[in-house]
């Protein structure tokens, strides 16, 4: 079976087994009790639903009631309570390495909230962030085994009851506290490789492409060849 792509970006719903899942332009609500393939696309851009923001992020994360979306050195907060859009740099945050892919929650209380943040290194670095949006990453440690299978690790999210929601490129892990990982497919939607009826329009472009230039150098060396003969002539 065809698995599809790694999204963007999850961040947790205020519900257990919900998470928001973001992929180029749009987002899609995505429940770990549902079949994967029942993905469906909202209909809604996420700048229809989170205007401010810059489709594409690097990672995200919830803290706080608060939606995290980083994105390069910028991130924006968004309140879940008062529906309002905040944003910050991330040249603020110490030790904080900024090619990072996905993050998870690993603990939060009322003032801050502790992070694994996932890095193209291929290596996760625990950081604490607190409610002013400060941050500072104190160790790096390696990836576990099963973190490992997933690598390069792309997006990742902790669910409300410490689920953990872990993307690779193709597959994903729902692990849920005290078991192994749940391995399946990415949802299809988003679906990275060509399609067959794309490969074959492909196919015989560079098909037809090939033949010109055959043509081209067939046309090149008989006009090559009448010239000479004419002046040998």
């Amino acid at each position: 079976t065809r698995c599809g792509c790694a999204p963007d970006a999850v961040v947790k719903t205020k519900y257990d087994t919900k998470a928001f899942i973001f992929n180029n332009e749009h987002f899609w609500l995505y429940d770990i009790f549902e079949d994967s393939d029942s993905v469906k696309r909202s209909g809604s851009y996420i700048v229809d639903v989170w205007p401010g923001l810059q489709p594409n992020f690097d990672f995200g994360f919830s803290a706080f009631k608060n939606m995290f979306f980083v994105k390069g050195e910028n991130f924006w907060v968004f309140n879940e309570n008062h529906r309002k859009l905040s944003d910050g740099n991330t040249s603020s945050w110490l030790n904080y390495e900024s090619n990072s892919n996905a993050a998870l929650v690993s603990y939060e209380n009322h003032t801050h909230a502790f992070l694994e943040i996932f890095t193209e290194k291929n290596t996760v670095q625990n950081c604490l962030i607190d409610r002013n949006y400060s941050m500072f990453c104190y160790d790096t440690r390696e990836l576990t085994d099963e973190e490992a299978s997933l690598a390069p690790l792309q997006a990742a999210t902790t669910l409300k009851s410490g689920i953990q929601l872990i993307f690779g490129l193709k597959e994903h892990c729902i692990i849920l506290p005290g078991a192994p990982c749940l391995r399946l497919c990415n949802p299809k939607i988003f679906d990275c490789q060509i399609s067959d009826l794309s490969l074959l329009v492909i196919m015989v472009i560079a098909f037809l492409m090939s033949f010109g230039c055959l043509f081209c150098v067939i046309f090149y060396y008989n006009l090559a060849s009448s010239n000479l003969t004419a002046q040998t002539l």
